[in-house]
């Protein structure tokens, strides 16, 4: 019941939402157009390439939320001329083809019906909302807290703005929420044998190639399992073996198996697709305008991004409504105070609870400078990060705060269902 539940509602949020959002989202919903436009003919999009007549035709109509207008009049033929972000070539070839062929193949039913390409794309933001909601239930529940808390939390993040922005708009975010859940059922399962170790490193390979930015995910689950893996090997090694020996026996474990060999893969096929997208680009094209603030990378940048993860969970820089601005902050408040609670009382949790909250405070730190530090070594400036990119983060996120509310009477536990089922169905009512 609780699933179907989180899938009903999963699907009105965005079947409801779609057919209102008439502007296209301001991250970079234009070049995503253009990707999924060209990747059943092409395959891939090159770097420098330039947009074609479809996704320039529905900016000139629609025009961007929060930047207004794009290109020439709506309707017209000729789109050689008009002014299109990027100076008119694609800012999406940093990606793989995986969400984009995924996203098509799902929305061609809809186009069969008669749906534009983009309303269709965005429409099969349901699946992939569906998908993150419906495994972070399995996640929350794996970890065994209470049904009742587990479908509160699942189903008030899609109230959140970030469940707007990536599910309701073409985003290369949407499937973030699901790969990260994904990566955090499966490694419970290797750490209990339940699961052969090879799963993790092929679905952290799979999780990179949707976005890079699900590394976080991949990390997360590694230290974890890292981490209770130790505790666990330092308990049951009393004797007086040597150490080398405690730590050859260590390394043979299943789980640390997983959690050495996912990110020297999940880099790996990164760095493949980063190889590939540089052989294939078009050769000597002027490097296009970004319409964003660039600045130089001090410490003081630096340590702001070191925090920008922390204090934004289910955020998205632009909010959807007042209301998602309130699930937001108030999911900020409880899932952060959750972490901080474990980290700093860890004598007092499970292993796993301790391990997921230390590995989550390692990595919410250090995203922030590492993504600004690629960005300034590969393109010498960094921007603000969008706090979309924390979407990762969520369901790791969620685990500590549910972990911190499941321990309460069952009116508290009747309160979180149906708190979270409120805001859920507040937010497919408002447009």
């Amino acid at each position: 019941m609780p699933l179907l539940a989180l899938l009903i509602l999963s699907v009105a949020f965005v079947t409801v939402h779609v057919p209102q959002n008439h502007e296209f989202s301001p991250y970079d919903e234009y070049v995503y157009l253009d990707y999924l436009s060209k990747v059943p003919t092409q395959g891939f999009i090159r770097s420098g390439e330039e947009t074609g007549e479809l996704a320039r035709q529905e900016i000139s109509c629609r025009g961007v939320a929060g930047y207004g207008s794009f290109g020439g009049t709506c309707r017209e033929n000729d789109f050689a001329d008009a002014k299109y972000p990027y100076s008119g070539h694609t800012g999406a070839d940093l990606y793989t083809p995986m969400y984009f062929a995924f996203t098509w193949a799902l929305a061609q039913p809809l186009t069969g019906f008669g749906m534009t390409l983009l309303d269709a794309g965005r429409t099969v933001g349901a699946v992939w909302l569906s998908l993150g909601v419906l495994l972070l239930y399995r996640m929350l529940i794996a970890l065994r807290i209470g049904r009742k808390v587990a479908f509160g939390f699942s189903a008030f993040v899609i109230a959140t703005p970030i469940a707007f922005w990536s599910s309701t708009y073409l985003s290369t975010d949407a499937p973030s929420l699901a790969l990260a859940a994904g990566l955090g059922l499966v490694s419970l399962r290797i750490g209990r044998g339940q699961s052969s170790w090879l799963w993790l490193p092929t679905l952290s390979a799979v999780a990179v190639l949707f976005k890079v930015q699900n590394l976080a995910a991949v990390t997360i689950s590694a230290l974890a399992l890292l981490i209770v893996a130790a505790g666990e090997e330092r308990r049951a090694s009393a004797d007086n073996r040597s150490a080398v020996l405690k730590f050859k026996k260590l390394v043979r474990r299943p789980s640390v198996l997983a959690a050495l060999s996912a990110p020297i893969v999940a880099i790996g096929a990164q760095v493949a697709w980063m190889l590939f997208r540089a052989s294939s680009a078009i050769p000597d094209v002027p490097t296009p305008q970004i319409d964003v603030e660039l600045l130089s990378l001090t410490p003081t940048a630096a340590a702001v991004e070191a925090f920008r993860f922390l204090g934004s969970v289910g955020a998205a820089s632009m909010s959807s409504s007042f209301l998602g601005f309130v699930a937001a902050s108030a999911l900020t408040l409880v899932t952060v105070g959750g972490v901080m609670t474990l980290v700093l009382m860890p004598r007092q949790v499970p292993v796993t609870q301790r391990a997921i909250a230390a590995s989550l405070f390692i990595v919410a730190l250090g995203m922030g400078p590492a993504l600004t530090v690629a960005t300034t070594l590969v393109a010498g400036y960094y921007f603000p990060l969008p706090e979309r990119y924390g979407v990762v983060l969520l369901p790791a996120f969620i685990a500590c705060g549910a972990y911190l509310l499941s321990h309460h009477s069952g009116r508290t536990l009747n309160a979180i269902s149906a708190t979270g089922a409120v805001f859920a169905i507040a937010a497919i009512g408002l447009s």
